[in-house]
């Protein structure tokens, strides 16, 4: 049987409603009605998406107690990301108090934490922004926060990306046809960068003029229009390294080429360690890095400097979880200027040149032999001093305007007119060659970049802009090749060359007293025996002992290879068999393997000092 329903006691008349329920009771239905119609009525109120806003003043913040001033116009162009698609950021353009634009890419990574870094950054670019740590954080947000529908790809260095050349400043030079829809790129700078390439005055006019009949400035100049074209020929890097007495105008050289490209502050110095040379070449990228006064970098450290330019890696290197970070990597040539060599520097610490460090960086004299010091041509001034400081006026007064037509005119070059100029003036350095010779690979190697060179300098000038005479650049480099070669001592192998010496340095330092005469009258050891003095095909013979072969006399070097060099020297007698070593019985010994050299093929003639063997007994 179903229960009635209960009915609820009525509310007090002076009580006050506390639900619909109660409202009722005390005012009816109606009263509920209009309850929702008066907030059905009501607007809701707009909330921004973000509470941050730009306007001519700046960055604020929107909040209840008022607006917060963050910092000067700041704008977010782009996401960018890699060609990955990994390391997003954002493009950030703002105004310094000089109204100048800069224009940087910030990555996400570094906008994680409390907002010093971003800080920072924005700070040394002259960004305006009010103090305090609950500022940074705000800035922070308002970077990571803005919606941006445009997109960027971020490239590791300046230089050539996808047809197109990217300046350290983020400006980009392309093609005349480039497409329009082609996607942005964007240098992931590690830092503010100064934009090296600057512009001032007319260099064509007051600074190429000089350099005619200058085959030093010329060749210089050369080397740094060559730069960006390494990439179309297809050539690893390397350089060319002016060595000569202080006050020669070495230094002079380096800044007329500088200026060529921009603002001859562009000559940096070597002192500095091979990794802090990393950052410098990874900005030199397809391009020239020009670096002065060799001998302030430690010499136990610039054979692996010159290694690292030239091949164009960095090291490797681990993050924080010890996973592998990318490496740097560039395509540069060097150019540099030094009062001492590569292989002189190294030679102050006992160290030995490698031939492949002396190619990467081939040595030219910085005296062009005319008694002028490093000039040829002082075009009316006085003497060479004056001539010097004149070019190094005007190279500050003048710079750095042909650099962008040059990369367009780079940039519009058919490949195959490139590689046609290439070809000829390659074709052309071999004239530097002495007649009948045959040059090694090495030799090669460095003609070549002289080639690039040369070609480098034509095209400039095909191009209106040098207003140097066709043909010109082709001697210039001409001039500094056979100069070279002359400084080298030939077109042979460096390596094989040193090899040489070593062994010819070791006979002539050991000949009496490491060497015993097993068959002289009155024979007596010797103490730290290297071999013997002896007879072999009525010829007197060194015979080295195998241990003293390896580490003395093939030191530094690959055996199979000195022994090579050396039987075609003729220095070091094979056995009937063609082996490098040959078995022989020594008084005492027995049966031994030696390997037998022609003391007269080293010295020229038997040592007066040595006795000749062949008057004290034949070998048993």
């Amino acid at each position: 049987m179903s229960q009635p329903l209960r009915t609820l006691p009525a509310p007090a008349k002076d009580s006050q409603p506390t639900d619909f329920n109660d409202l009722a009771r005390l005012a009816g239905q109606n009263a509920i009605k209009n309850q929702f119609e008066q907030v059905l009525q009501q607007k809701p109120k707009k909330r921004n998406k973000t509470p941050f806003y730009l306007d001519e003043k700046g960055v604020w913040q929107s909040g209840d107690e008022g607006d917060t001033w963050i910092c000067a116009p700041l704008h977010v162009r782009a996401m960018t990301r890699d060609p990955q698609n990994n390391e997003w950021g954002r493009l950030l353009e703002w105004h310094d108090a000089d109204n100048t634009l800069h224009r940087v890419n910030v990555p996400a990574a570094l906008m994680v934490g409390d907002g010093r870094d971003l800080a920072r950054l924005l700070a040394s670019g002259g960004l305006r922004m009010a103090p305090g740590s609950g500022n940074m954080q705000r800035l922070t947000a308002y970077v990571m926060t803005q919606s941006v529908e445009n997109r960027a790809r971020t490239v590791p260095s300046p230089g050539w990306h996808e047809g197109r050349y990217m300046l350290p400043s983020g400006e980009t030079i392309g093609a005349d046809n480039e497409s329009s829809d082609a996607p942005e790129l964007v240098y992931q700078a590690p830092s503010i960068i100064t934009n090296p390439y600057t512009e001032k005055g007319d260099w064509k006019k007051h600074v190429a003029p000089l350099c005619v009949g200058n085959a030093n400035l010329m060749m210089a100049v050369c080397i740094v229009l060559a730069g960006p074209m390494l990439r179309f020929a297809n050539y690893g890097g390397g350089g060319f390294h002016f060595v000569g007495d202080s006050s020669t105008g070495k230094s002079t050289i380096l800044k007329v080429a500088a200026s060529m490209a921009g603002s001859p502050d562009i000559v940096r110095e070597w002192r500095a360690t091979a990794n802090g040379l990393e950052g410098v070449a990874t900005l030199y990228n397809d391009a020239t890095i020009i670096l002065d006064e060799m001998a302030q970098i430690s010499p136990n450290e610039i054979g692996e400097a010159a290694y690292m330019l030239a091949n164009g890696a960095g090291k490797s290197r681990s993050n924080r979880n010890g996973d592998a970070r990318a490496t740097a990597q560039w395509l540069t040539l060097i150019l540099s200027a030094g009062e001492i060599s590569l292989e002189q520097h190294m030679a102050t610490v006992g160290k030995r040149a490698r031939a492949g460090q002396m190619i990467r960086l081939a040595d030219l004299p910085a005296d062009a032999g005319q008694g002028l010091g490093a000039f040829g041509n002082l075009h009316g001034v006085k003497n060479p001093a004056a001539f010097s400081a004149l070019l190094k006026e005007r190279a500050r007064k003048h710079y750095g305007g042909q650099w962008r037509p040059w990369i367009k005119v780079l940039a519009n070059l058919p490949v195959a007119k490139q590689a046609v100029m290439l070809a000829h003036t390659r074709e052309t350095m071999l004239d530097v060659l002495p007649q009948n010779s045959v040059p090694d690979g090495q030799t090669l190697r460095v003609l070549d970049r002289f080639a690039l060179a040369a070609a480098a300098g034509e095209l400039a000038t095909e191009a209106g802009l040098t207003g140097w005479p066709t043909g010109e650049a082709i001697q210039a480099a001409k001039h500094c090749a056979s100069a070279w070669l002359t400084e080298r001592g030939g077109v042979g192998n460096l390596d094989k060359a040193a090899l040489l010496a070593q062994v010819r340095a070791f006979f002539e330092t050991c000949g009496e007293s490491r060497f015993e005469h097993p068959h002289r009258e009155g024979y007596r050891p010797v103490m730290n025996r290297a071999g013997f003095i002896n007879d072999h095909m009525g010829k007197p013979v060194y015979m080295v002992l195998p241990e003293v072969m390896t580490r003395e006399l093939c030191r530094g070097y690959r055996a199979a290879s000195a022994k090579k060099w050396l039987i075609e020297e003729e220095w070091l007698i094979p056995a009937p068999d063609g082996r490098p070593h040959t078995r022989k019985r020594i008084r005492d010994l027995g049966l031994i393997t030696v390997y037998i050299f022609d003391a007269t093929a080293i010295h020229g003639e038997w040592p007066q000092t040595t006795p000749n063997p062949t008057s004290q007994g034949a070998p048993q």
